[in-house]
């Protein structure tokens, strides 16, 4: 059921609600942290996971905004495709999940958005499903569902490493019960993080320029509250 792990998937701190609930951390592992989170008026947790890639920031953006790559490092992911660009922060990705049998295997459709603060030098990717009629729901697929998503790297020692926040509520749909997709989604934080700090490593991967630039800039104030 790694129906969740393309979410991108477990994504930042900043959930939707975050500020009516608190994450709860349940399992610590070679330096990550995974937690889970109620959400109201949903039987299903949301998760996130944290950690430090020793890894240059711009390269891992590199591997996070390439949509193609995803099935590299994601669990289950089939295929991965951008079906067009909105804006140059915007984007439309189709995913298709492979589940055994006898399970349906689970689509998404969703946006992303990617956003810089160069205050905290850091780089947001949000994601949440949408409808697009360039991908209707096929017959042997359930279109699944996500609330949002979000993936946060914050530099650290001037880009050299990353501070990884991955956070996601989604609903693989179809007639799995909630308790199962619980269990089952409590590991993908995790997995999702190791996933990164493998792939980063693989030759070729080119550094972001835009990441880059906002690297070498000198820091901005934070803004005034």
């Amino acid at each position: 059921m790694g129906v969740l792990s393309f979410a991108l998937i477990h994504l930042s701190s900043s959930g939707l609600f975050a500020k009516e609930a608190e994450w709860e951390l349940f399992d610590e592992y070679q330096g990550l942290k995974m937690y889970r989170m109620e959400v109201p008026g949903s039987p299903l947790l949301a998760y996130r996971g944290e950690g430090f890639i020793d890894a240059p920031m711009a390269k891992l953006f590199t591997v996070i905004e390439d949509t193609p790559r995803k099935p590299q490092w994601m669990s289950r992911i089939q295929t991965a495709q951008v079906i067009r660009v909105l804006s140059e922060n915007e984007k439309l990705e189709y995913v298709h999940v492979k589940l055994p049998w006898p399970l349906k295997d689970r689509d998404f459709v969703y946006k992303v958005k990617v956003s810089f603060d160069t205050s905290s030098l850091s780089a947001k990717l949000h994601f949440e499903s949408v409808e697009d009629p360039s991908r209707p729901i096929e017959p042997t697929r359930i279109r699944a569902h996500v609330y949002y998503g979000n993936f946060t790297l914050t530099a650290i020692d001037g880009g050299r490493r990353v501070r990884v926040d991955a956070d996601a509520h989604a609903d693989p749909k179809g007639w799995v019960p909630a308790w199962a997709v619980n269990i089952y989604q409590k590991r993908l934080p995790r997995e999702s993080i190791e996933g990164l700090m493998k792939q980063v490593l693989k030759p070729g991967i080119i550094e972001n320029l835009t990441v880059k630039k906002m690297l070498a800039q000198p820091k901005s104030p934070a803004p005034e509250t």
